[in-house]
């Protein structure tokens, strides 16, 4: 059994907990949310291996596939590039830029990839470049899953590949899940090695600067890694790389790896460190150049590496996978998620269903999780019936009018993540900068469960309400008020560690009265999220 170093559970992090600010501090017996310095509750054990850094997140984008139009491939790249992706990953095809012996197709193959590659750079996204499929005349078969029979020709290729598009790719991956017969037919580690021996040299020639990775193995497969080691693959790639789904595909990140061997989990990444360190890699970075959850329904018969889960389970494993990474492994520098936008080949259901955005390019939630993990989630905004609402104001605004065309409502999201489980008491802090008369006025804190909402052009009526939450009587302005949250707070402990609030007028007091915002210039005046254990 591997010896496993003390871990970071998901339901004991901490994140961005508070709105003002992310951080934390005990006041008294409750934990105060609101922008102090962070300390962890007395019965949190503090991660050993945390980290800071986040982790760069980047996803698949299948930019050199023919059903995809330009107007389709630049609808996908603004969409994730606008969530904060900072990288694509794109699968080349040998066998298309170089279908014939000793010439490259720069009518049509190679223009596909550079126009893919281009249109990602344009937005600011770095490429990593999976290169694989041999050509007919490489191998003498028909399969493209078949390796060449001279390494020579991939590496003389890759070389051509990488000086061609040095600079606008960054990174290369020697193939795709070599350790599958689904994509490298047969499996020969030690011919695969071969392969990647020839492949370093070949893009450092072309692109000294690029890094060069093995194909990620399907799931953390340490036996196979294991064997490009034992074969003299130690010094031939800058970063390892590995898809670490869940081989039960419901599963959360965190699922363990029970014993130390089961190479279908996430956790299974305390192996390969291991594996990596007794090969003196200990410093080298891990790429996960895939990964993700799948969303679609499921059957009694439906086999357990195929189970879908629903789009806001797929959102909470997303953010969750991501810290959870980042708390345990700083190791792992990038992680790609499989796919950007929905599929659409027959009979692939499973396949078809991971991306972050659906076939008619609308987004899923996991993509606003995405936005959540690498810029905040915190948000707020109100909006009126008529005219348009506010995003940065200083301001937060409610009335519930006589005339309905005035009637305003305002939206918060907050990140609840941290070490609690369960709260006994949650209060909203707000703070009333002005009131329209000097009549008290009926305020009511709603749970919102779509989380997914932006700030920036919410109209009205903005997302839907929950059930009516805690009320509180506003009578004088500079002053706090506190709206019980709890209920809504404590489902969200239990599931993305974000709740987003509404507070309304529930009568008709037609008086306009003004919080202040998470853009309040007075920060002490700023949202509050109190929380006692």
């Amino acid at each position: 059994m591997l010896t496993r170093r003390p871990r970071t559970p998901l339901a004991t992090r901490f994140s961005r907990i508070g709105l003002a600010a992310v951080t934390a501090a005990l006041v008294g017996s409750a934990l105060a949310l609101n922008g102090a310095a962070a300390a962890h509750a007395a019965d949190v054990p503090p991660a050993p291996r945390a980290t800071t850094a986040k982790v760069a997140f980047g996803t698949q984008f299948h930019g050199t596939w023919a059903e995809l139009s330009d107007d389709d491939k630049a609808k996908i790249l603004d969409t994730v590039a606008a969530a904060g992706a900072t990288w694509v990953r794109i699968d080349i095809s040998w066998s298309m830029i170089q279908p014939k012996k000793g010439t490259f197709d720069t009518v049509w193959g190679v223009p596909q990839v550079d126009k893919a590659v281009q249109m990602a750079n344009a937005r600011g996204l770095k490429v990593l470049g999976t290169f694989w499929l041999t050509p007919q005349w490489a191998s003498g078969s028909t399969n493209s899953r078949v390796l060449p029979t001279n390494v020579a020709d991939y590496a003389n290729a890759i070389k051509f590949a990488a000086n061609r598009w040095a600079g606008q790719i960054q990174a290369w991956e020697v193939w795709n899940e070599p350790n599958s017969s689904d994509f490298l037919s047969p499996v020969d580690p030690a011919a695969y090695t071969n392969l990647l021996k020839a492949a370093y040299p070949a893009v450092k020639a072309g692109s000294p600067t690029a890094q060069v990775m093995p194909g990620g193995t399907m799931y953390v497969d340490t036996n196979f890694i294991s064997s490009v080691y034992a074969n003299g693959g130690k010094n031939f790639f800058d970063v390892m790389a590995v898809h670490p789904y869940q081989g039960k595909a419901d599963l959360p990140p965190d699922a363990p790896d029970t014993g130390g061997t089961t190479i279908q989990r996430l956790t299974h990444l305390d192996a390969l460190e291991t594996l990596m360190a007794a090969n003196g890699d200990g410093a080298k970075p891990i790429w996960m150049t895939e990964f993700g959850w799948s969303t679609h329904d499921n059957t009694a018969s439906t086999p357990t590496w195929y189970l879908g889960v629903s789009e806001a389970t797929q959102a909470v494993y997303l953010k969750q996978s991501l810290e959870y990474i980042q708390a345990n492994y700083p190791q792992i520098t990038n992680a790609f998620w499989y796919t950007s936008r929905d599929l659409n080949v027959d009979g692939a259901y499973h396949q078809n269903n991971r991306g972050l955005i659906r076939r008619d390019f609308t987004p899923k939630p996991a993509l606003q999780m995405v936005t959540c993990y690498i810029k905040g989630c915190q948000a707020d905004a109100w909006v009126q019936a008529t005219g348009a609402g506010s995003a940065g104001a200083s301001t937060l605004e409610v009335k519930t009018s006589k005339d309905s065309r005035y009637t305003r409502r305002a939206y918060l999201r907050l990140d609840t993540s941290t070490a609690l489980k369960h709260v006994s008491s949650a209060k909203l802090r707000m703070y009333v900068t002005s009131k329209d008369a000097t009549t008290n006025v009926p305020v009511t804190a709603y749970p919102v469960a779509d989380n997914t909402w932006a700030d920036t052009g919410l109209t009205w009526p903005g997302p839907a309400l929950g059930a009516a939450g805690g009320t509180v009587t506003v009578g004088a302005t500079g002053t706090y008020y506190d709206f019980d949250v709890t209920d809504a707070v404590n489902a969200d402990l239990t599931s993305d560690g974000i709740v987003s609030i509404a507070l309304a007028d529930p009568a008709t007091a037609d008086v306009r009265v003004q919080f202040a915002s998470l853009e309040a210039t007075n920060t002490a005046t700023r949202p509050q999220l109190i929380l006692t254990p």
